[in-house]
């Protein structure tokens, strides 16, 4: 791991072991007096201390997660018997040599009543080689406290390891959902662009005077698709732009259309949205009602903001015979429906209804 797992809470780690420290001098400061109760206690913690982090940075990454398990049990047996066997030669040589003399030898008038008092019924109930039983004792306690230590720790590593394999799954699908995002951002219809430029192309031949405006307000959809859309959300205002622009574009194909209103009022053009999430509905409308049959045809597109929530209502004909699909692919809505999982998880109510002869979408967006 590139981070080790302490540094982040270093401070935690310091105010935990501080407080072990301390709890261990006030436990033998009884017996041993505040300076030696110190020390032991220092000695305790630097061992403790070192057990759990070479467990929690060695042992557990380089040997156990390697598939080293037998390796990993054959150490940790090794590290219990050599803390059991320092703890008991440092213990008979500074600590607990003259306490035991006083204890076993009768020479204990120092020692505070309620102690001597202890040591007079446990001797009376333990006459038999009292010295070695109290010698296994603080062995078997502090084999078991070095077990427990890196139980411990094994425990916090398996705790630690699993948030971050968490966090970065979160990251790795946030990564994900953003690139599909902007995948599906980019799916420009090309029928679109190729029919426009069909139509300029032939608005230039018959020398009309729409041409000029024709080719500024595609070259102003192609900016802002290209530049404005790279982010992950645009003003409303450029947005509506947008759309006014590809219906424009879309008029081009017949100077008689009027079978296509529209209606844009009470807009907050300061709200921002997901860019290219409206067209796909617009541009859907466009491609299967038929417009240029002026007697059958129609589209009617409402939009309007009220506080902070979008309202789009896009209806349209259906013809009796329905224009060949493109096979160009396009935006589509399922890939709108995608967006808006993505973009606005909850936050959105989409209604698709369709009939013999009418299509319908209504949509509100919080924003």
């Amino acid at each position: 791991m590139s981070v080790g797992l302490f540094q982040k809470k270093w401070f935690a780690h310091v105010v935990i072991w501080l407080s072990y420290f301390f709890l261990l001098v006030w436990l033998y400061s009884d017996v041993l007096g505040f300076f030696g109760a110190f020390k032991r206690s220092f000695l305790i913690t630097v061992l403790h201390v070192g057990v759990f982090y070479l467990n929690l940075q060695v042992l557990l990454p380089y040997v156990l997660e390697k598939k080293m398990g037998l390796f990993y049990y054959l150490i940790v047996i090794n590290i219990v018997l050599m803390v059991v066997f320092l703890f008991r030669f440092v213990d008979d040589l500074f600590f607990f040599s003259d306490i035991r003399s006083k204890i076993f030898f009768k020479g204990y008038e120092d020692l505070p009543f309620e102690l001597k008092e202890n040591i007079a019924n446990w001797r009376k109930n333990n006459p038999a080689r009292p010295n070695q039983k109290i010698i296994n004792i603080r062995s078997l306690t502090h084999g078991f406290t070095v077990v427990m230590i890196l139980l411990i720790s094994t425990l916090y590593r398996n705790r630690v390891v699993k948030k971050e394999k968490e966090a970065e799954a979160s990251v790795l699908k946030n990564q994900m959902l953003e690139a599909e995002s902007k995948i599906l951002k980019w799916q420009i219809n090309p029928h679109f662009l190729f029919n426009t430029l069909n139509n300029i192309y032939a608005l230039t031949q018959m020398k009309s005077d729409r041409a000029p405006d024709a080719i500024h307000r595609l070259s102003e959809m192609l900016r802002y698709v290209i530049y404005d859309c790279n982010e992950k959300f645009v003003s409303l205002k450029h947005e509506l732009n947008y759309i006014k622009g590809y219906i424009a574009l879309q008029l081009l194909k017949d100077d008689k259309i009027s079978n296509v209103h529209y209606k844009f009022h009470d807009i907050d053009v300061k709200l921002k949205i997901a860019p290219m999430l409206l067209i796909p509905f617009i541009e859907n409308s466009f491609k299967h009602s038929k417009i240029e049959d002026l007697q059958n045809g129609w589209i009617d597109i409402k939009l309007k903001t009220v506080g902070n929530q979008l309202q789009l209502m896009v209806n349209n004909s259906i013809p009796e015979i329905e224009p060949a699909k493109d096979n160009q692919g396009g935006i589509g809505l399922e890939n709108v429906k995608r967006r808006l999982e993505l973009t606005y998880t909850n936050k959105y109510d989409l209604t698709i209804n369709r009939t013999i002869s009418e299509y319908s979408i209504k949509l509100s967006v919080n924003l």
